[in-house]
């Protein structure tokens, strides 16, 4: 049971949780994960590894199989209000599968596109992986909150006095926004894109 305990840590460490918080959210002993670590522990009820892989976002069986989990699930959102936390926004799609080495980089959600701003690069419907970031670097594709709207996808451009939020569609202008907008709006990001899924 010790190469269970090392799994399930490792998804904890990517969570920023410690076992001991994981066994108070999953209603389980106290002890439980100690005596999984010292191996006191020699078997685990497929109902407590369901509930942990469920908690996680991971397939049962990755669990006690040889081997790291072959996935991580992320949420899908078809949309980001501005001024809610992540986890309360209740606009959840459904999953992506992400590889633990790009989850272990960070935390990450997905979102639905809708619009068309960022053809080619991204279209109406693709849905894009974004790493939850304060600040990305010029000429990253960015997720970014604008004042009260919702989640905008722009192409970062920075500048001295200000940054641009840069569609790839043509028939869409540039926005620009001086440093003292940025604090007013205010103007802030949400995090840099790293993936895309598009279906046919």
């Amino acid at each position: 049971m010790k190469q269970l305990y090392d799994k399930i840590k490792s998804l904890c460490d990517e969570r920023s949780i410690t076992p001991a918080g994981l066994a108070r959210e999953l209603g389980f002993s106290k002890n439980f994960f100690t005596e999984l670590k010292s191996d006191r522990v020699k078997s685990c009820s497929a109902l407590r590894l369901s509930a942990i892989a469920d908690y996680f976002g991971v397939d049962a069986d990755s669990l006690i199989k040889d081997g790291a989990p072959a996935r991580v699930r992320v949420p899908v959102y078809g949309r980001v209000p501005a001024g809610i936390p992540i986890e309360a926004v209740e606009d959840v799609l459904g999953f992506e599968d992400i590889t633990p080495e790009l989850a272990a980089s960070g935390s990450f959600i997905a979102l639905r596109i809708k619009g068309d701003s960022m053809t080619p690069v991204v279209c109406d419907g693709d849905t894009i992986i974004i790493r939850i970031q304060a600040d990305a670097d010029s000429g990253d594709i960015v997720v970014a909150m604008i004042g009260g709207d919702e989640a905008t996808c722009k192409r970062i451009k920075k500048e001295p006095d200000g940054v641009w939020l840069v569609p790839n569609n043509p028939a869409y202008e540039p926005m620009y926004f001086p440093n003292g907008d940025i604090e007013a709006l205010p103007l802030t990001i949400l995090g840099k894109v790293v993936e895309l899924r598009r279906r046919f």
